[in-house]
């Protein structure tokens, strides 16, 4: 520890001790006392509805998402297209946006079909279940028709890059090669006589393709000498298929000729026939964000009947950080340190003021604290100590100087935390003297890791270790008189 060389000025300005603690973190949660009303329903459209489309519930007294839940349950008949009948009597969960509109994909399978995949009409009545802690509250019922219309089933979306993965994910992470597929229902099957065309629409470079000219190769995945990239833009994919119902694009393991649009450039001349070579997401930029990648799908067979998809996949980075609070949390108070001499009021008294002549240093720094079970359990492996095996896809460094709003590996001293001269007046025959006491901080965030299978969790902190220091100008009838400061702890 270094000591401070101390000026003696006149002044008349008070001084105490400084205070670092943050809010307390112990308080209860505050009481939630929303009042639960009986919700109306007015109509539930469209009537008609394919995979993919959003169901949209008018009526009033919704329950916010902060307060509850709201659900549109239907109860009826379903006739599939084969006049088969099945009794349905089920909750469609609901998102809440304001208090007379909530909604919900329809999906992913047909929900009023025993085997998911037939078309037909639902006739029955549904109600709106409005849900508060254990209270419930359900609307009048009304009288509704929905149609399901020829659809696609969505199949496949998922990283084939990570193992294990479920067929269908809702998210995944940047630089994933993907596999997709959807297969149609309500329209038969494709065959020479009656073939079907798939076109899929994506934008680059949320999505990134790359192709190779539509040539032999001896083996695939080929090794060309040329592959062309998506520049950044729409971009349009479109096969035929003869057999069947599906559509499967996954060039990992699949040798598949495409149209595209606009033309794909390979080597020094542009292709409109050509192979897809890979399919993958692109870059996120930032740390505490994420890309939605669109796919949308079009079928069209050879007697002009249609059917359209719109899909979406959350593609993040590896790691996320969640925003810093503002909360500083003490972790150890060392003991005041006398840095001056013992100066004596003398006959008449005197002033005392603490001035930094030379400084204390100390240095921020950074390190985790992992939750391992949490992290194991999503297929990361965790250690301890500054080293992270989570890709933030940003400058490490600026990242957390960026989120704690300070530079993380910055030397501070105490010249920077006195902020003002302190000063105490020594009543004569007194004694005065100067104190300074360090205090060790940390400020932390959470870090979510999302894996390419769509799956994420808190496995942990980010902490950034910090210090304060309290500074006394103590006086007294003895040489030299106790600070003020409080006693070294450690918390």
């Amino acid at each position: 520890m270094k000591r401070t060389l101390l000026a003696l000025i006149l002044s008349v300005t008070a001084c105490g001790p400084t205070a670092t603690d943050g809010p307390d973190d112990s308080l209860p949660p505050p009481v939630d006392d929303y009042v639960l009303s009986k919700p109306g329903l007015v109509a539930v459209a469209p009537g008609r509805i394919a995979l993919g489309d959003t169901v949209e519930v008018i009526g009033s007294a919704f329950v916010p998402t902060e307060h509850g839940s709201v659900a549109l349950r239907l109860t009826g008949t379903f006739i599939d297209d084969r006049g088969d009948e099945a009794h349905y009597d089920a909750e469609l969960p609901l998102a809440y946006v304001n208090p007379a509109v909530a909604e919900a994909e329809f999906g992913p399978n047909v929900i009023f079909s025993p085997t998911g995949d037939r078309v037909g009409t639902f006739h029955g009545e549904a109600r709106i279940v409005n849900r508060h802690g254990e209270d419930e509250l359900a609307s009048d019922p009304i009288d509704v028709a929905l149609e399901v219309l020829p659809s696609l089933v969505l199949e496949h979306l998922r990283s084939v890059d990570a193992s294990n993965c479920s067929t269908v994910t809702r998210a995944t992470v940047a630089g994933q090669n993907l596999a997709f597929g959807v297969r149609a229902i309500g329209l038969g099957t494709a065959s020479p006589s009656n073939p079907w065309t798939f076109r899929m629409h994506f934008q680059a470079p949320t999505l990134k393709a790359q192709f190779v000219r539509d040539e032999w190769y001896n083996s695939w995945p080929a090794q060309p000498t040329a592959i062309g990239t998506t520049a950044d833009g729409f971009h349009t994919l479109e096969t035929r298929v003869t057999t069947g119902a599906s559509l499967y694009v996954d060039p990992s393991v699949q040798e598949q000729v495409y149209t595209v649009s606009p033309p794909a450039r390979i080597a020094q001349g542009e292709q409109s026939r050509v192979k897809l070579y890979s399919i993958k997401t692109g870059p996120v930029e930032g740390y505490a964000s994420s890309n939605t990648a669109n796919i949308f799908v079009e079928l069209e067979t050879a007697s002009g009947a249609t059917a359209t998809r719109s899909v979406r996949l959350d593609v993040w980075n590896e790691g996320q950080i969640l925003p810093y609070n503002g909360r500083t949390r003490v972790v150890e108070r060392f003991e005041a340190q006398l840095v001056s001499a013992c100066f004596a009021g003398g006959d008449i008294g005197r002033d005392l003021t603490y001035t930094e002549g030379q400084s204390e240093t100390r240095t921020r720094s950074m390190s985790f604290r992992w939750d391992t079970n949490t992290a194991l359990s999503l297929g990361l492996q965790v250690g301890t100590g500054f080293t992270s095996p989570i890709q933030f896809g940003v400058n490490t460094s600026a990242t957390w100087s960026q989120t704690f709003g300070v530079d993380v590996s910055e030397a501070i001293t105490t010249e920077r935390h006195t902020g003002q001269n302190l000063t105490a007046h020594i009543l004569p025959s007194y004694f005065g003297a100067c104190y300074r006491q360090t205090e060790q901080v940390e400020r932390s965030v959470g870090i979510i890791y999302h894996n390419a299978c769509g799956a994420s969790g808190n496995v942990g902190d980010a902490v950034l270790t910090d210090w304060n220091w309290g500074f006394d100008i103590a006086t007294g009838p003895e040489c030299a008189p106790p600070t003020n400061l409080p006693p070294g702890e450690v918390f």
